[in-house]
C-alpha cells in the first residue's frame, strides 16, 4: 500500500533541492525567496529545515500540492447538509450554493 503522503514529500524534496540550486547561483536566500514571492527566511527553512509551508500561497508559489492535512475541517449546511470547507474555517453556516446574497437574507434564514 502507497503512503498518501508520498508525492507531498516528493515534491517537498523538488522544491528544497531547487531552492538550494537557486542560492548556489545567487548567493543569499533574501534573492532566492524574492524571486519566489516568499520571504528568506521561509526559503532557508524550506530548502535546508526540511519545513512544510501550510500558506496555500505559499505552497503554490513553491509548486507544493495543497496539503490535505492543512486544508481545513469540513463544516455542513444547515440548509442542505453539504459538507464544504470554507476560507473562514468554521465560522460560516452555509455552503456556498445555499449561502444568502447578503446579511439580511441570512437572517431571513434561520
Amino acid at each position: 500500500m502507497e503512503d498518501p503522503q508520498e508525492p507531498i514529500l516528493t515534491a517537498h524534496k523538488a522544491a528544497a533541492d531547487r531552492l538550494r540550486e537557486l542560492h548556489e547561483q545567487l548567493h543569499s536566500w533574501e534573492l532566492v525567496g524574492r524571486s519566489l514571492g516568499i520571504s528568506g527566511g521561509m526559503a532557508y527553512r524550506v530548502a535546508l529545515q526540511g519545513y512544510e509551508p501550510k500558506d496555500s500561497g505559499i505552497r503554490h508559489r513553491l509548486g507544493l500540492p495543497v496539503n490535505p492535512l492543512v486544508m481545513g475541517t469540513a463544516v455542513f449546511c444547515a440548509k442542505c447538509g453539504r459538507a464544504f470547507v470554507g476560507k473562514w474555517g468554521n465560522r460560516r453556516k452555509f455552503c456556498p450554493i445555499c449561502r444568502p446574497v447578503n446579511q439580511s437574507e441570512e437572517a431571513r434564514d434561520e
